[in-house]
């Protein structure tokens, strides 16, 4: 009777345990799931707020980083201009002077001293009274060299004329210090931006309120890309400069660099929409009907100037890390749900004891959950859009790819020379697939064509056609035709290219088209010709035939893209010299349809796991044979490694896959069965295992399963 007590008093305890760990796992999941499903229902507008307000913070950086730059010209000026008006430094030395200043910063590109008529000392006597002091250090090839003024500049220029620029020298007489309106000075024969200041003269016979010039400094706005190359906007974002008067400082697009916006707009829809508000601390919405994006516009102010930064962003690029967040929210949240029911059923199933009956229902709740699970991870997976490699650079517009080859001659060589960016020599290259076959796990039979435009007399001499660096072997190439200004090829290449099957078979995968120039010997670069697609949306898959047909998989989007490779060899040539430019690559993005391997090989594998099951309920404990388990362990184990090899076969994976691991565990299941087998029909007594006919196996069974798969499945798709 003691013994019965002790009993019935240790399974309350149990009991009691049980009860208060769920009780707590309940508890803990409810306030899961009410936190992120709050978050999912009610928290994206703070989210996209938060993103928002980070690249704001990202723009109004970019703004301090320009001005930070600036600064360095404005102080050279006002510097001199105060030694010069507080007689620290003589007349005789302002060349001395002006070279200290611009050789010790390589950032500027000219400095220099103008005077009034008369009012440098030296020349005020009458005969020199109408002569002109004007003494400029400006660079010439990399190189300080002085210059004399080579105009008047003491009469204000005509802006209907084609004479020199001299607004730079009459605003400082009459507004004082400042920065000027971009212009092109005819003698460094490009685009400049200037800042100056008058100064007065301290000498004691001249101690008058009017100035006695101008001091002033430059920078090329060559050079001043630079600058603006240097900020970080991520992958697909860019910047531009707007002046007060709307003419434009900086554009990734060369040409429309000291132009005016109104002009512009005329002929760019989009940058017409972008530049609709360019107020200091606004931010507006912009949509591209040719490439189908989504732009953030913010425009911060310059400090110390009238000027506007203007940072573009894609919408990807600014929601990428809220994507992000909401994807993992949403598995947590799903996780929270499963544990809460779980919890839940345990609570409700055991309340009045815990028996066999009870611990069937909850395991086949928990088995149904785990399931449930599984299949809202894989969903979740294939609606998420594949991350590009963190190395390419999407191209979707113009100004993208113009931002996109400043940036890369930026980190190759530290510096955007314009002498070395002007003797690149650009092909514009279009491509269309019209066939695509996977003849093995790395193996791309792609059929196509290919065509470059030509100009007389820039880059005639090098439209030769393209190589293919991943080929293995090119069946077909020739000249399929050629009109006035464009060449084009049929060709027929296999590519063998290693693809990240890891999350087979719910991967998504890219056939990537590298691009090499025939010209292989010169400084040719491949650019996309995308004013020959209707469209360059990713999503309408451009270049690509529209009765496409691949077996086994959906295509997604096809797009262009950059990506600087490193050669550590001059392929034998000795003045190759390829430094930054980036190799041009058409990717075709594809999502696999997962009816044929599941059929092909989780069918089966369900099936397997049946068969195991059912033998759970079929063990004898009398007159059992253990070789025939043993037998019947093997076949199982037979048919499981021939499968899993035939998929390594197919796939050609390097690395474990995702339908591996379900190999993995049904060898594992295989094995411990087996082992449970062979224990329950010995004669040895084992409770664990002979518990109501080994009913603990049974009812551990499917949840063991279904937990481990659960298990893999978040590693590889969290």
């Amino acid at each position: 009777m003691k013994r019965g007590v002790e009993l019935s008093s240790h399974t309350n305890n149990n009991k009691r345990i049980i009860s208060g760990i769920t009780l707590i796992i309940l508890i803990a999941s409810f306030f899961v799931v009410i936190h992120f499903g709050y978050d999912l229902t009610y928290g994206t507008d703070q989210m996209l707020e938060s993103s928002l307000n980070s690249a704001r913070l990202e723009a109004k950086d970019s703004a301090g980083q320009v001005s930070s730059t600036l600064g360095i010209l404005s102080d050279a000026s006002q510097s001199i201009s105060a030694d010069l008006s507080y007689g620290e430094m003589k007349e005789g030395d302002i060349e001395e002077r002006l070279f200290e200043a611009i050789n010790s910063n390589s950032d500027i590109f000219g400095v220099g001293v103008a005077y009034e008529k008369g009012a440098y000392e030296t020349y005020a006597d009458n005969s020199h009274s109408q002569d002109l002091y004007a003494p400029t250090y400006s660079r010439k090839e990399g190189e300080p060299q002085l210059f004399q003024a080579s105009y008047d500049y003491t009469i204000r220029s005509d802006e209907t004329s084609d004479g020199p620029n001299t607004e730079w020298y009459h605003r400082a007489l009459a507004e004082g210090g400042g920065w000027n309106e971009p212009y092109f000075g005819t003698r460094s024969n490009r685009c400049i931006v200037e800042y100056s200041i008058p100064f007065t003269s301290a000498y004691a016979t001249r101690k008058e309120i009017t100035p006695a010039g101008v001091v002033y400094a430059s920078y090329s706005l060559d050079e001043f890309r630079n600058i603006i190359c240097s900020l970080e906007l991520g992958e697909t974002g860019y910047a531009f400069i707007i002046s007060k008067n709307g003419d434009i400082i900086s554009h990734p697009i060369n040409d429309y660099v000291c132009k005016n916006v109104a002009d512009i707009s005329k002929n760019d829809g989009v940058f017409k929409q972008i530049t609709i508000d360019t107020s200091p601390g606004t931010t507006n919405t912009v949509y591209e009907t040719e490439s189908g994006n989504k732009l953030w516009v913010f425009y911060e102010g310059i400090p110390e100037t009238d000027w506007v930064l203007g940072v573009v962003l894609k919408d990807e690029e600014v929601l990428h890390q809220m994507n992000q967040d909401k994807y993992n929210q949403k598995i947590y949240f799903s996780l929270g749900i499963v544990a809460f029911l779980v919890s839940f059923s345990i609570l409700g199933f055991t309340r009045n004891g815990i028996n066999t009956r009870s611990l069937w229902k909850i395991a086949i709740i928990f088995s149904i959950l785990c399931l449930i699970e599984i299949g809202f991870i894989w969903n979740l997976a294939m609606d998420t859009t594949v991350s590009e490699n963190a190395d390419d650079i999407i191209i979707y517009d113009e100004a993208g790819l113009e931002s996109s080859l400043e940036n890369s001659y930026l980190n190759e060589m530290n510096d955007l020379n314009k002498d070395y960016m002007d003797s690149v020599i650009r092909i514009p290259t279009g491509i269309f697939i019209q066939s695509l076959e996977f003849s093995s796990g790395n193996d791309v039979i792609v059929t196509g064509y290919v065509w470059q435009k030509h100009t007389e007399g820039v880059n005639d001499d090098y439209v030769q056609g393209v190589i293919f660096p991943e080929s293995e072997t090119t069946n077909v190439i020739y000249k399929a035709y050629e009109k006035e200004n464009v060449t084009g090829w049929y060709f027929e290449t296999t590519l063998r290219e290693q693809f990240d099957y890891i999350t087979y078979p719910f991967d998504v995968e890219t056939v990537w088209i590298r691009l090499w120039s025939n010209s292989f010997e010169n400084n040719v670069i491949l650019v996309p010709d995308l004013e020959s697609y209707d469209s360059i949306i990713a999503e309408l898959k451009p270049g690509i035939e529209k009765d496409f047909v691949l077996e086994g998989w959906e295509l997604q989007r096809s797009y262009f893209s950059y990506k600087v490779n490193e050669y550590d060899t001059n392929f034998g040539i000795d003045e190759y010299n390829h430094q930054g430019n980036p190799d041009l690559y058409f990717n075709i993005e594809m999502k696999r349809d997962i009816v044929t391997p599941f059929i092909t090989y989780m069918v089966p594998l369900l099936l397997i796991a049946l068969l195991i099951f059912i033998a759970l309920f079929t063990e004898i404990k009398v007159d059992s044979d253990p070789t025939e388990i043993l037998k019947y362990s093997a076949s199982l184990m037979l048919v499981l490694m021939i499968a899993h090899v035939s998929l390594r076969d197919n796939i050609s994976a390097s690395g474990i896959i995702y339908l591996e691991y379900f190999y993995i565990i049904m060898y594992l299941v295989v094995l411990v069965v087996s082992l449970d087998a062979l224990l329950f029909t010995s004669d040895r007594k084992i409770p664990l295992v002979n518990y109501e006919n080994n009913v603990i196996a049974k009812m551990a069974y499917w949840p063991a399963i279904m937990i481990l798969v659960l298990l893999i499945t978040l590693k590889a798709f969290y």
